[in-house]
């Protein structure tokens, strides 16, 4: 556990290029803290209580965390900046895309679906088992790590918002497909940049790869063994 914030005086010195005020680069400060000492699952309370000297109740950063304006505005964006003006070698820039779930139980948490079998066949013991399970659901995020010749690691991610929570809140629905290509395409690099992209089967989409060739960098996905290629074997 952190006891007093002074501790972490080169993470305050970098989180403060931001826009944020001294409150919200407090809040902004222990929880970057509670992911860097990460014990267990990550979640408002062990953020709250992590700094000793300046403890806060869980709510507070739950409301923080609510407020619009951290949708509206990309906050992380100058800090993004201040490391790629950091960057002084010359080489290859890996951007690696993939996608990350955050399971939550029940069935009404806005914004989650479900990934498993819907239809499970009846086997011996589970059809006569009345016992009740909490089913649950996942929240779904699209994340890119931009790796710099020298190292840095800079990351981005989009959220996953389906199509019923679009509908509600009158929001554009986008597969992650669309979201990985979204990032490429916003990468803040110079046009001569040397950018390999990475990810799996599921971002080996034509939307991609059209990003890609659109920047000229190199898209590379693993080979999928089901494929299955015309002619004889």
């Amino acid at each position: 556990m952190i006891i007093v914030t002074e501790s972490a005086a080169a993470l305050k010195g970098f989180i403060a290029k931001t826009p944020l005020k001294d409150l919200a680069q407090a809040f902004v400060l222990r929880m970057a803290l509670t992911f860097i000492m990460h014990r267990g699952r990550m979640s408002c309370s062990q953020a709250a209580g992590f700094i000793a000297s300046e403890t806060y109740h869980r709510g507070q950063l739950t409301r923080f965390l609510a407020r619009p304006r951290w949708q509206r505005d990309d906050f992380n964006m100058p800090l993004r900046m201040a490391l790629l003006q950091m960057e002084t070698g010359k080489g290859k820039f890996f951007f690696i895309i993939d996608a990350t779930l955050s399971s939550q139980s029940g069935r009404k948490t806005q914004n989650t679906h479900s990934t498993g079998n819907r239809k499970r066949r009846p086997r011996k013991g589970r059809r006569y088992n009345k016992k009740k399970v909490t089913r649950k659901r996942c929240h779904s995020f699209t994340f890119g790590l931009l790796i710099t010749p020298s190292g840095y690691r800079i990351p981005w991610q989009i959220p996953h918002y389906t199509k019923e929570y679009c509908t509600q809140k009158g929001l554009q629905h986008r597969t992650t497909a669309e979201a990985a290509a979204d990032m490429i395409r916003g990468l803040p690099l110079p046009e001569e940049a040397d950018v390999v992209v990475l990810g799996d089967t599921a971002y080996d989409a034509n939307v991609v790869q059209e990003a890609c060739e659109d920047r000229q960098y190199i898209w590379i996905a693993p080979a999928n063994p089901e494929r299955v290629y015309q002619g004889p074997t």
